[in-house]
């Protein structure tokens, strides 16, 4: 691309000596600082070695043909970006393409470079990459590396005859932390490209949007606004510019406003500049005419554009989405200020006039209602009679008699939706004027309750409708009473339940190889034992239980415990583990002068026992007074002599830090 460059005129007076122009000076530090400009540097390097390549293929006549990217991958952890264009010499790899601020394409406006940095961006990454240039038949493998002293070295590494095209491929190790980085990086780069790149090595969605309107420079984008916050782009030879709309800002504000709806402005090569990391424009007096420029085109040719966009929608109900987008968008654009007379400003689709889509949807449907659910209260319905035309509002017809209403009312507390409701007068006039009965739902299709659900302002329900659950929670455990709880259609059943006794809140629970549970206390420790959340259980009543089974979802827990849960104990031997296991003794025996005792010592086999019976145990050990025909038993008996239970005993109450003291007791023993 052809740089935009001044000369002066000096106009010098008296005289004037010992005159000398700056210089720039190679050093460690004056290579770091150029090769370290990107402040993203993963955008940079795919954008700078991407418009390369772009560039090589326009060099070569194949302006029309995708280069390739190899996004990096656990298996293949490098990004290579290859061109078939017209390749390097050897020559000019040392003569060129290793010099800074060197570049052939400075006397056109056919391709994006020109500064003779973007091929050096890799080196803000990586200290080391590959080149490899097929060029005129030979094809060289490069290797680019910072050297011993810290500058930038390249380095011929092979050299073998080729019958294939042309062209660069370079090859950039990247850290699997950066992999994303990359992909995010390639999409942003190339998203406004003719000709978008080949991928391999993953998988990238462009997220190609269709613009809401358009002409042959410019276009608005309805998402895009969405998703960048109102952020507007220059596009100069596929390169992507944010706009700062404070540099462009004209009296009026007009400008600014404008560019804060999502507004892509496309420019020839050369017409803006931008700064050397090429991320952002410079802001010369060039590059603003240029922008305002492009504005007022947009300004004058949008009434136009919006009309004739709106008309060729397939829809009235997109027409009427689109229209509202405009009204929304460019209300600060002053009709008579862009040569149109607000009477004479009028918008059709297929000759129908919708010019305030508003107004006209409400004389087609007077009758249309809205339901929605207030954010700020968890059961409170809002009816409205604005119609709103977003592409996530259901669209009913009425066609019960009676109790539509409550229907909707239901669905909409349970679904979180916003709907609009038509009667049958409302539906056969929308129909009459080009709206589809596909667009819309039956109310008899909702179900319908018997009755009304109805909620203090504290949330409690006074009134269940027939799809709620009434369920009993653990609530405060010192509590004998459970605390109550409506289950509506959208929430979600606990994973087990069990039926409620009728007489107040004793239970009367039995489960396999436990005894019968009589209150929430046993049944929460006999749960937790087990690792079962007390919130994955409920109590409900015979009445309730017939809904949850129709419900489905949630499991009986006596059903269920009784088929996977197998309770099996010896008697004695938990006995022996709540005699003589004590708190330190995973301490001990992973301790290695315990390991260093023989396998024969008594107390390393005692010791072994307990750790063996806690493992077995360790879901029953504090549950023990709540199983089924548990006795005491008789404790396991160690063999040891009395000199052997002295010491065994010591060990038992040695404080954990003193452990190796006594086990060196325990390996004298066995002499």
């Amino acid at each position: 691309m052809k740089l935009n460059t001044t000369t002066n005129t000096i106009e010098r007076i008296g005289n004037v000596s010992n005159e000398a122009q700056f210089r720039m000076k190679t050093s460690q530090k004056a290579f770091q600082i150029l090769s370290d400009l990107y402040s993203d540097k993963p955008l940079a390097i795919v954008r700078e070695l991407g418009c390369n390549a772009a560039d090589s293929m326009t060099a070569a006549g194949k302006a029309d043909q995708p280069f390739h990217i190899h996004l990096p991958n656990t298996l293949e952890p490098w990004l290579a970006i290859e061109d078939f264009g017209t390749g390097i010499s050897h020559d000019d790899i040392y003569e060129i393409y290793t010099v800074y601020f060197a570049s052939t394409k400075t006397n056109s406006n056919s391709q994006i470079g020109c500064l003779g940095l973007g091929s050096k961006s890799p080196f803000c990454y990586t200290d080391n990459f590959s080149v490899t240039s097929t060029h005129n038949g030979v094809r060289r493998i490069y290797n680019a590396y910072f050297n011993e002293e810290g500058t930038p070295a390249i380095a011929l590494m092979s050299t073998e005859n080729h019958s294939g095209s042309n062209g660069v491929k370079i090859q950039i190790p990247v850290k699997s932390t950066d992999f994303q980085d990359f992909l995010v990086a390639t999409q942003k780069a190339f998203r406004f490209f003719d000709v978008k790149p080949t991928i391999s090595g993953g998988k990238l969605d462009w997220g190609v949007e269709t613009p809401l309107f358009k002409s042959d420079d410019w276009a608005f984008f309805e998402k895009m606004a969405d998703r960048y916050h109102g952020q507007s782009f220059a596009i100069m030879g596929g390169v992507t510019y944010p706009i700062d709309t404070y540099q462009v800002r004209d009296e009026e504000g007009e400008y600014q406003q404008m560019l804060r709806n999502g507004l892509v402005l496309k420019f020839a090569m050369g017409e803006l500049d931008f700064t050397p990391a090429r991320d952002a424009l410079s802001y010369t007096p060039m590059t603003i005419k240029a922008v305002h420029d492009k504005l007022a085109k947009v300004k004058k040719e949008l009434p136009v554009k919006v009309t004739e966009m709106i008309d060729s929608k397939e829809t009235l109900l997109e027409a009427i989405r689109a229209t509202l987008f405009f009204i929304d968008k460019f209300y600060f654009l002053n009709v008579n200020r862009i040569g149109v007379k607000k009477d004479e400003m009028k918008i059709t689709w297929k000759g129908i006039d919708i010019t305030e889509p508003t107004g006209f949807f409400k004389k087609l449907a007077p009758n249309m209602e809205l339901f929605s659910k207030r954010s700020w209260h968890r059961r409170k319905i809002s009816v409205s009679t604005q119609p709103q035309f977003g592409s996530d509002i259901e669209w009913f017809r009425n066609d019960v008699v009676r109790g539509g209403e409550r229907r909707v009312r239901g669905y909409v507390s349970s679904s979180g939706k916003t709907v609009m409701v038509f009667n049958q007068t409302d539906y056969d006039n929308l129909l009459k004027n080009k709206f589809t009965s596909d667009m819309f739902k039956a109310v008899s299709s909702l179900p319908s309750p018997t009755a009304q659900r109805k909620v203090r302002s504290n949330g409690t329900v006074v009134q269940k409708a027939k799809e709620d659950i009434t369920t009993y929670t653990f609530g405060e455990m010192h509590k004998e009473k459970w605390e109550s709880e409506v289950i509506e259609p959208s929430d979600t059943l606990p994973k087990y339940y069990f039926v409620k006794e009728t007489d107040g809140w004793g239970l009367k629970l039995k489960l396999n190889g436990i005894r019968v549970l009589s209150t929430k206390g046993e049944l929460a420790n006999i749960l937790a034992a087990f690792g079962i959340s007390r919130d994955e259980v409920c109590m409900v009543s015979s009445r309730e239980e017939k809904k949850v089974l129709q419900r489905g979802g949630c499991e009986n827990l006596a059903t269920w415990w009784n088929a996977n849960i197998k309770v099996e104990f010896d008697a004695d031997e938990l006995k022996t583990l709540e005699e003589y296991e004590f708190y330190h003794m995973d301490k001990i025996t992973s301790h290695k002068k315990f390991k260093d005792l023989d396998d024969s010592n008594s107390i390393k086999v005692a010791l072994n026992t307990l750790k063996t019976l806690k493992a077995k145990y360790v879901k029953l050990k504090d549950i023990t007074h709540s199983l089924e025909n548990f006795k005491s038993g008789k404790k396991v008996k160690f063999p040891l002599n009395e000199a052997e239970a002295i010491v065994f005993d010591f060990i038992r109450n040695c404080g954990h830090y003193d452990c190796d003291k006594y086990l060196v007791l325990a390996k004298a023993l066995e002499k």
